[in-house]
């Protein structure tokens, strides 16, 4: 079965890759890929036989244009959806700092470089990777699907023509049994989806000090989760997600009951750090958070 590096290979655009590929692995995953020799081998072959296939004819043939078009539209829908929730909602950036333990990752600079470019809360200004490691961390898993769901459906449901409708979700459905890219960018929602776990991301948006604005936002993601889940399973034509890669869904499967005590730790962690809490007590405090953001993000294997 293919993995999901040989997917992203064969889901670039005709021509691309031209018989060469240059990746870059991040430190956090070279263990993963690398540490055991045959999972090594399996691996650097999957990536060899996605840079051969893609110089295929039938590989190097173009999307077809309605595909294109409706991808054109299914975009600006999805990026409209985004920005007015993360850019347009004054507020959202009080949510994303006292929801998430982007402070904290911040403060215990775990990353190589400061988290925002400049001395600033914008989020134009803070970096990609604690960007989407805070949402990780916080199970909201938010930047890998939001806006998705909504995108969707409105491409399907445009006019309020049921006849039309239905002949859009064929389009959609030929586009992921057809398309690459579309079936891997499909397949990425899912896996980040199924990562997210909204009842532990509510104990996050607890942690809100305006209690009403926490639990309004998090209603808007709760809302918007919701949406991707059931267009994505109606395209797809499966009943739940990651049905058609039953060994990545086993494997999440498996691992969620280890990561899920870590965050009902982390939270709680969280409500101690932002206390006032005895100076003596604050280097424990940061240790242990530390060693939940590291736990986390090993067990859920996606950091930014």
């Amino acid at each position: 079965r293919r993995r999901p590096a040989n997917q992203a290979i064969l889901s670039q655009p005709p021509g691309t890759l031209q018989s060469q590929i240059k990746v870059t692995d991040q430190g956090e995953v070279i263990s993963d890929r690398y540490l055991e020799p045959r999972l090594a081998h399996r691996h650097l072959e999957q990536l060899v036989n996605a840079v051969i296939q893609a110089g295929f004819p039938d590989v190097l043939r173009a999307a077809d244009a309605q595909f294109i078009a409706a991808m054109h539209a299914i975009a600006a829908t999805a990026r409209q959806s985004y920005r007015a929730l993360v850019y347009d909602n004054p507020q959202f950036l009080t949510y994303f700092r006292t929801a998430t333990p982007i402070n904290e990752i911040s403060r215990l600079r775990i990353g190589s470089r400061p988290a925002s470019r400049r001395k600033s809360d914008r989020i134009e200004d803070l970096r990609a990777i604690p960007w989407v490691f805070s949402w990780m961390q916080s199970r909201h898993t938010l930047p890998g699907w939001y806006g998705l769901g909504s995108a969707l459906r409105d491409f399907v449901h445009s006019d309020g023509d049921n006849e039309a409708a239905q002949e859009r979700l064929v389009l959609l459905r030929r586009m992921y049994a057809e398309w690459p890219f579309f079936r891997t960018l499909l397949g990425n929602a899912q896996m980040i989806l199924v990562k997210a776990d909204l009842g532990i991301a509510q104990l996050y948006a607890d942690l809100v000090p305006d209690r009403q604005l926490g639990a309004t936002i998090y209603a808007e993601i709760g809302a918007e989760h919701q949406r991707s889940v059931q267009m994505i399973q109606q395209v797809a034509q499966i009943d739940d997600l990651l049905d058609d890669m039953p060994v990545l869904k086993r494997s999440i499967s498996a691992r969620n009951p280890y990561i899920d005590p870590l965050s009902y730790i982390q939270v709680e962690l969280l409500r101690r750090l932002r206390a006032d809490v005895p100076e003596d007590e604050q280097d424990a405090l940061e240790l242990a958070m530390l060693m939940s953001i590291n736990g986390i993000a090993a067990g859920l294997k996606n950091t930014g």
